[in-house]
């Protein structure tokens, strides 16, 4: 039991650091993907594209992921591992509505990105 925690723990701070390292790529990447734009001629688009609203954006979600998603994600393990040891604590529906909303907010996420750039 041990062991598995210990591992779970690794693995989230694992995930948190590739968050934050795709994070910083993204926010090091857009501006060579807004001079690459503009230099085939498509200045409307690379005014659309703007580095600042990208970045804002990839901080914004990075954030909420970070400080929502993955304590969601620790919680709903937590509850799972307590219903599953404790048979009579009925964590279990707990656990399963924490997963459900990590899965719905990672929709929302990326449902408001498509949105912001693609939709209109």
């Amino acid at each position: 039991m041990l062991v598995a925690l210990q591992s779970f723990q690794a693995v989230l701070t694992l995930a948190v650091t590739a968050v934050d390292d795709m994070v910083s790529f993204m926010q090091s990447l857009l501006p060579l993907l807004s001079t690459l734009l503009i230099t085939v001629g498509a200045i409307s688009s690379s005014t659309v594209f703007h580095p600042l609203l990208w970045g804002g954006l990839v901080g914004a979600i990075a954030s909420l992921v970070h400080y929502l998603v993955f304590p969601l994600i620790m919680f709903g393990t937590a509850f799972g591992l307590v219903s599953h040891f404790a048979q009579e604590l009925p964590f279990s529906r707990f656990s399963g509505l924490l997963r459900q909303a990590v899965v719905t907010l990672l929709g929302a996420f990326f449902l408001s990105f498509f949105f912001r750039f693609y939709g209109g």
